[in-house]
């Protein structure tokens, strides 16, 4: 990979390039090699955004049966869609203040709110005229501030404050 070079061609690729040199940074040429050791793996290997979305899918699904991950609805692909329950929820991996989220997070949400397709699937057959309830979830690390709130200033708009496992770095040496 030292020896590979960009091309204005294919500018999809130098990402791709650069993790990979990453990986082969960390790992080594044989990730193989220390199996029988516990490896440490640096968190700009993982992709958060999208682990935090599995983490919401999955703690959706334990209370509600029907849940839709990234469905594309004519172009639009929320990341969950409830059926019947009238709720659409967009999970952000950022710190969202306590008075409103990004305007681009609420406009994102609100064009899935406008999609008819949308409307059907949450609302039902028969509740095509009721409007979705909109839901930013965002990640805390505190469990006790689990709670959904109203956007103040928007319709049916609210934030979820999704509670995320961690682990204090201790100072201790191993």
């Amino acid at each position: 990979f030292s020896r590979v070079k960009h091309s204005p061609f294919f500018p999809e690729y130098r990402e791709a390039i650069e993790l990979a040199r990453l990986i082969l940074k960390n790992l080594g040429s044989d990730p193989f090699t220390h199996v029988s050791k516990s490896t440490k793996v640096l968190p700009y290997i993982i992709n958060m955004p999208k682990l935090f979305e599995l983490y919401v899918w999955s703690k959706l699904k334990k209370r509600y049966h029907n849940v839709l991950y990234q469905h594309n609805a004519n172009g639009d692909i929320p990341d969950f869609l409830v059926e019947s329950k009238g709720l659409i929820i967009d999970a952000k991996y950022k710190y969202i203040d306590e008075s409103k989220p990004d305007l681009d997070d609420i406009g994102q949400l609100s064009r899935y709110g406008r999609n008819s397709k949308i409307k059907t699937i949450v609302s039902g057959e028969n509740g095509k005229e009721k409007e979705p309830r909109l839901v930013i979830a965002y990640p805390v690390l505190d469990y006790s501030i689990c709670r959904c709130a109203k956007v103040r200033g928007y319709y049916k708009l609210y934030k979820l404050a999704v509670p995320i496992p961690y682990r204090e770095k201790s100072n201790a040496r191993r």
